[in-house]
């Protein structure tokens, strides 16, 4: 959290700055009601943070193409039993493809 961030908080929290050139007094900062919001301020902002460390932005899921998908569909006739193996191995090519273009 910058300077700048925690006095805006103390500001929010009901705090009030005056001083002059070299010296500034905090008013309104010694009350119980303002310690506890401000804390709540605080802990709002350090679980935004810790939200934003732990949770990163999901990307965006990048599917096939129909013209990527037929790329690798083997057609060949089910009937003679091959057929679950060209599945197997079009299933294994269009994960293969997916990995690659979403890592």
């Amino acid at each position: 959290m910058t300077q700048d961030e925690i006095i805006e908080m103390v500001r929010e929290a009901g705090g009030s700055d005056v001083g002059g050139p070299g010296w500034t007094t905090w008013v309104g900062t010694q009350s119980t009601e303002f310690l506890e919001r401000f804390a709540k301020l605080v802990a709002a902002k350090e679980r935004e943070a810790c939200a934003k460390v732990s949770h990163p932005p999901q990307r965006t899921w990048v599917g096939l193409t129909d013209a990527e998908v037929e790329s690798y569909w083997d057609w060949v006739d089910f009937q003679t039993g091959a057929g679950r193996l060209t599945i197997f191995r079009m299933v294994r090519n269009i994960e293969a493809k997916l990995k690659e273009k979403n890592t």
